[in-house]
């Protein structure tokens, strides 16, 4: 069965949503999908997407017509990441339920959502920083240090960060792997989604920091599962007022590890950082949780 989650995105509707909407901007719909492929080239394109769907999926001369043309770019997510599955796709028309249907060639399919607010009112995000090995007592002044040599931003943009970020630390300190090491967590008073997306020589890529993420076909729960301890070193626990059907592992390159059928999930193996817990009720919610490994 395919496994179908929108990141970083709370579902606000409170029983049953039927139209899944992207949006990303007033010009651009954008998603993130992870492929049924080996590795994903740096220069992947919109071209090798579109060969690549064809070669696995029946899909409707309708249907492709349509992605060839509302598609506009397609790109690896993370470029730097040697092993990630995870592409960009840019689209000037809601496609989502065209990708979702593409059962052979993509595995995941999710918005990007570029809504950051937490719930006390602040804003939060992950940012990979492109250049370099990130110090352990990185800061506000470190990043935007960095984003002023390396990128030309305006005194506007530069005026807000500096009003508007509280601080910058090193998101996982203790992860082994190179791409993790350079991942900071950004605290803002503001959204700063588009400032942070128009910096692409400081910033490789960067996402929402949420408090829930929650998605359902049917019979949606909000409510129906709790985790903990997050972060954790060696036993997740889940606890769900409905029964557990499936649990699927992610990693933040959209690799998918494990499957579990039991509410309690042995992290111990897990390097330290950042994953996605997939989690779907014999009643059908589904939500997605994300954890931390210590």
């Amino acid at each position: 069965m395919k496994k179908i989650f929108i990141l970083l995105f709370v579902i606000t509707s409170a029983n049953t949503f039927s139209q899944i909407d992207c949006t990303y901007d007033e010009e651009t719909y954008r998603y993130n999908a992870v492929l049924e492929i080996e590795t994903i080239p740096i220069d992947f394109d919109k071209n090798d997407f579109i060969n690549f769907i064809t070669s696995l999926d029946n899909i409707s001369n309708e249907d492709l017509e349509t992605l060839n043309t509302h598609i506009t770019s397609v790109f690896k997510t993370i470029p730097s990441s040697p092993n990630s599955k995870n592409i960009t796709i840019v689209s000037t028309a809601e496609i989502y339920t065209i990708l979702d249907n593409l059962n052979n060639s993509i595995d995941v399919v999710f918005c990007v959502i570029t809504d950051c607010e937490l719930s006390d009112g602040g804003f939060q995000y992950y940012a990979l920083m492109r250049n370099g090995t990130i110090p352990e007592d990185y800061n506000k002044e470190d990043f935007i240090n960095d984003i002023i040599e390396y990128d030309d931003i305006s005194n506007e943009d530069l005026e807000i960060l500096n009003t508007h970020i509280t601080s910058v630390i090193k998101a996982f300190p203790t992860a082994q792997t190179e791409v993790l090491q350079r991942v900071v967590i950004v605290d803002s008073t503001e959204d700063i989604f588009f400032i942070l997306a128009n910096l692409p020589n400081a910033i490789e890529h960067h996402t929402c920091v949420e408090d829930e993420i929650i998605i359902s076909t049917e019979n949606h729960n909000p409510s129906f599962l709790s985790i903990y301890p997050n972060p954790v070193t060696n036993v997740l626990t889940l606890k769900s007022i409905e029964r557990i059907k499936e649990v699927w592992v992610y990693d933040i390159y959209g690799s998918g590890l494990n499957f579990y059928d039991s509410t309690e999930i042995n992290v111990t193996n897990l390097q330290a950082g950042m994953y996605f817990l997939l989690v779907k009720s014999e009643n059908g919610s589904t939500i997605t949780k994300k954890f931390i490994k210590n």
